[in-house]
């Protein structure tokens, strides 16, 4: 008989970190920043699902804006996303994927979940 949840979701790779994979971002985590634009968290999040207590992001998610001497304020987004583990439909972000600025990655992530 069918589930009338629908098929079962096939198992993500999510594990402990050992370092071999991307870490886990979250909303807490910062973009690499650039020139003189500091660093800045996630303004958005995934509303339930958490790494650590904090609430996972995602492809898409986007960054607080910034900006400084060199350049206006301006907003940003997770612009890649680990494609076989998604949250909410959404790929999740990682240490490394790309932002929309020229900060150019997600520089921050939880030490104790990683994907791969």
């Amino acid at each position: 008989m069918a589930s009338p949840c629908g098929p079962p979701l096939p198992r993500a790779r999510v594990r402990l970190n050992m370092g071999l994979m991307p870490k886990v971002s979250t909303k807490s985590d910062k973009c690499s920043g650039h020139d003189a634009c500091a660093p800045r968290a996630f303004a958005s999040s995934s509303s339930d699902c958490t790494v650590e207590g904090i609430a996972v992001t995602r492809q898409g998610d986007v960054f607080v804006p910034h900006g400084c001497p060199i350049h206006p304020p301006h907003p940003a987004v997770c612009s890649a996303g680990f494609s076989t583990v998604t949250v909410n439909g959404r790929p999740v972000a990682y240490v490394g994927a790309g932002v929309s600025c020229p900060s150019g990655t997600v520089a921050t992530g939880r030490g104790t979940v990683s994907v791969g």
